[in-house]
């Protein structure tokens, strides 16, 4: 399998280079047209010759149909790479499949319970949302593919019950604080 491939990439990269070869010859040909065009068009400037002024004009029809040569070179050479990507992909593809479910892909389809969820956004500052949170979700999309939703629920919601007592004792304290703070002022002002 993989011989035949080989050889058939052989055999395209032979053809792509000969068409790249043609293209290049077409290339040199329209320059040559061009700069002949222009020395036949100052022979016919200088000399007020229409026998150059002919040759002008035969010399830049020469060129046009060269440059239509070269868009025709460059289309086909297009062509023929999407053609041996689309048959490259198509082998990589028969040699190495791709499972059919990646991990990433079935994380995402299913969102943890919304209520736990809320419940660390009540707690968490703004700035540990993230990375707690998308801990906590990558944690659980593991989990759901292993176990289930169920499972995945209950595991989720633990988890949020484990972090919930270090954020609440937290926020107590802060609150601690400013009611401690608030009886410093207005002890201060009586």
């Amino acid at each position: 399998m993989i011989r035949n491939f080989a050889n058939r990439y052989e055999a395209h990269a032979l053809s792509l280079e000969d068409m790249n070869r043609a293209y290049v010859r077409e290339q040199f040909r329209v320059s040559k047209a061009v700069v002949a065009t222009k020395v036949y068009v100052f022979f016919a400037e200088v000399f007020r010759s229409d026998l150059a002024l002919a040759k002008a004009k035969a010399n830049l029809e020469a060129s046009r149909r060269h440059l239509s040569s070269i868009k025709n070179y460059h289309e086909q050479l297009k062509h023929s790479m999407s053609v041996f990507e689309n048959e490259l992909t198509l082998e990589m593809e028969n040699l190495y499949p791709q499972p059919k479910f990646a991990l990433e892909d079935k994380i995402e389809l299913v969102a943890p319970p919304k209520f736990a969820e809320y419940l660390l956004y009540l707690f968490l500052s703004r700035s540990e949302r993230e990375y707690i949170i998308g801990d906590l979700v990558e944690d659980y999309g593991k989990v759901l593919i292993k176990f289930g939703r169920f499972r995945a629920d209950v595991y989720f919601y633990k988890q949020v019950w484990n972090s919930l007592w270090p954020l609440v004792w937290r926020s107590l304290w802060r609150l601690r604080a400013i009611a401690e703070l608030i009886d410093v002022i207005r002890r201060f002002f009586q």
